[in-house]
């Protein structure tokens, strides 16, 4: 299980995705593109467990994030924003709106390996 302790994507210890929008700062439109549910979904103050599960990757992206970047959600903003050579020059957004359901796990796994290491999970 994720650790909640601290990032700014919770509200009592329950995602929020409205903290999420604003972390990674994306319309609601978008994300819900990226969490393949429907805009409306996200409105909803309950969470569906289909829905935290579809926004897994995501908030393992944030965490990530989170913690690479010392805590500090604008470094982790302006990461999500910057474009990346190994990502033939896109930004991880839009590197993953292009397909989210293929490049998004991919951006967390590129993430994790920063985080941990090569040799985790590999």
């Amino acid at each position: 299980m994720l650790e909640t302790r601290e990032v700014p994507i919770y509200k009592n210890h329950e995602l929020d995705f409205s903290r999420i929008r604003e972390f990674i700062g994306i319309q609601q439109e978008a994300l819900a593109f990226l969490i393949d549910v429907s805009p409306s979904t996200l409105k909803n103050r309950k969470i569906s467990v289909e829905t935290r599960t579809k926004a897994t990757p995501i908030v393992k992206i944030i965490h990530h994030l989170w913690e690479l970047s010392g805590h500090d959600e604008n470094k982790s903003r302006r990461w999500l924003r910057e474009p990346k050579e190994r990502l033939l020059g896109l930004t991880p957004i839009e590197f993953m709106q292009i397909n989210p359901k293929i490049n998004t796990p991919i951006i967390e796994e590129d993430l994790r390996k920063q985080l941990y290491g090569e040799a985790m999970g590999v």
